[in-house]
């Protein structure tokens, strides 16, 4: 008789910590989806910034190239139309 109490004692106790073993997994679970969860949010917003920075400074970048190309361009004209007036007079 004290075997079969102390056996179904041993058996209640083995399911007890069973049991809130299987809970702190469970929380351990949920606790971990949660972080997992936030990490996501945190690089999304991350990239979401960084896309919105990039998109501001390509066309603030492109504006001096513009202008550069356009210098150059006028440039480029001028040294024709010198060369041209000078090819001209030495014909003369």
């Amino acid at each position: 008789m004290a075997l079969s109490i102390h056996t179904n004692y041993s058996s209640l106790i083995t399911q007890t910590n069973l049991g809130k073993t299987n809970n702190a997994l469970g929380n351990m679970k949920d606790n971990t989806d949660m972080a997992k969860g936030r990490i996501m949010d945190a690089d999304f917003a991350k990239e979401s910034a960084n896309m919105s920075k990039n998109s501001m400074l390509l066309p603030a970048s492109l504006r001096p190239l513009a202008a550069v190309l356009k210098a150059f361009s006028a440039v480029s004209r001028l040294v024709r139309a010198l060369s041209c007036a000078l090819y001209t007079a030495w014909l003369r």
